[in-house]
């Protein structure tokens, strides 16, 4: 009542969701739904009530205003009420349902507009790689900016070599210029740019936290990975001196600590519990990673039990020799 000033008085009367469960399942059909925090929010209460009443849940596609929100206007609120107002949304009453279907539909086709400016650039993007056939086609020479367009071009083209823009372009133009041009930009060297590198570290642990979540997770929906990712991203960025900084063993790759304290060295997280021999070997190296990240010292700890479970101590930790470990490791294997 204190969000949206409902109050059981104004619902008294209401029909209840058996009543209306199978009327509104109808209505929606196999249509793609289109909601505000949808995902976690109105598709759960949907499926609650329908499982309650012995209905089929609901399996349409879902677009949820609020994620798209998030990833198209990063920094910013992504409230239903602070988009409309964004926007010039006019809003009579919220949290009602007429009024809230008809702002979020609003929304959702400002939304939709930004995602068309979104194809546009792509568009440019593919653009780069005629680009540069004209350049080297027209014997324009290759310095300055005609350079820097050049190797863009090439790297585009380097990346989706059968663009439909360049196979349109080599049907409507005959010419050998054309051909020629087409092999020097495919042969084109390229620089390794920062921007490579850091691409291929991002893309490196994007690849780990899929691995990792694989191994371990129920649930193997995008929707349930992405929450996963969410709340196994770095607390810290990894170069703020003077205070701690807590992150995933596969977003640590390439960095280095005086001192390191690696939670949960015990078995069935590290390797995990479903793990099976074909991956141990995997799981061996995330723990030596994890390991390497300290130059001075190295602190591992497991607990005795995991939500009532009796552990152990990660079996990888009896590949130590034990000259190099400390007192209180050799008492807790005892």
């Amino acid at each position: 009542t204190a969000v949206h000033g409902i109050r059981d008085v104004d619902v008294r009367d209401a029909p209840l969701p058996a009543d209306v469960v199978p009327a509104f399942l109808d209505y929606i059909g196999d249509a793609t739904l289109v909601g505000h925090n949808i995902m976690n929010f109105d598709h759960r209460i949907v499926h609650r009530v329908a499982a309650a009443v012995g209905a089929v849940a609901p399996t349409n596609p879902l677009i949820d205003t609020c994620e798209l929100a998030r990833r198209l206007l990063p920094g910013t609120s992504h409230r239903l009420a602070d988009l409309a107002q964004r926007w010039g949304i006019q809003s009579e009453q919220a949290h009602r349902a007429m009024n809230d279907v008809q702002v979020n539909g609003a929304v959702f086709e400002h939304l939709v507009d930004l995602l068309d400016a979104d194809k546009e650039l792509d568009a440019l993007g593919n653009v780069l790689a005629i680009v540069a056939l004209g350049i080297i086609a027209s014997g324009m020479p290759i310095d300055g900016e005609n350079a820097v367009l050049l190797d863009a071009g090439a790297r585009k083209h380097a990346s989706s070599p059968s663009s439909p823009l360049i196979a349109r372009m080599a049907e409507l133009v005959h010419d050998q210029t054309l051909d020629q041009a087409r092999r020097f930009i495919a042969d084109h060297p390229r620089s390794t740019w920062e921007d490579d590198e850091r691409w291929e570290r991002l893309a490196e642990h994007w690849r780990g936290q899929l691995e990792q979540y694989r191994a371990s997770a129920a649930d193997q929906s995008l929707a349930s990975f992405l929450r996963y990712a969410a709340r196994a991203k770095s607390l810290d960025a990894p170069d703020m001196a003077g205070r701690v900084t807590m992150m995933t063993i596969h977003a640590s790759k390439g960095m280095e600590w005086p001192v390191v304290f690696l939670v949960g060295a015990e078995n069935g997280t590290l390797p995990f519990s479903n793990v099976d021999a074909s991956r141990m070997e995997e799981e061996r190296r995330i723990m030596y990673v994890g390991m390497t990240r300290a130059k001075e010292r190295l602190c591992l700890t497991w607990v005795k039990s995991v939500r009532g479970r009796e552990t152990t101590y990660s079996p990888f930790l009896d590949d130590i020799p034990a000259q190099h470990l400390r007192t209180p490791r050799r008492q807790a294997r005892q």
